[in-house]
């Protein structure tokens, strides 16, 4: 039996406030938030820093990230 992936952008066409963040050690491809971000129908913000997918030791820059973009909604 064939399983079909879903098209993984077509479900980001999502209209609440989305913040997409991204590793600049993550592969693009697999992940981009930037895609994601311009298929939002709601107000969207992408932010990108040096970390892997896993963000570990960056939970302050993940925090500040996510305390600035709830401020601004």
């Amino acid at each position: 039996m064939e399983r079909k992936m879903s098209d993984i952008l077509e479900l980001a066409r999502v209209s609440v406030p989305s913040l997409y963040l991204r590793g600049d050690q993550e592969p693009k491809a697999l992940y981009s938030a930037e895609d994601f971000a311009g298929r939002t129908k709601g107000v969207a913000e992408c932010a990108s820093f040096d970390c892997n997918h896993s963000y570990a030791g960056r939970e302050d820059v993940v925090s500040t990230l996510f305390c600035r973009w709830l401020a601004m909604l």
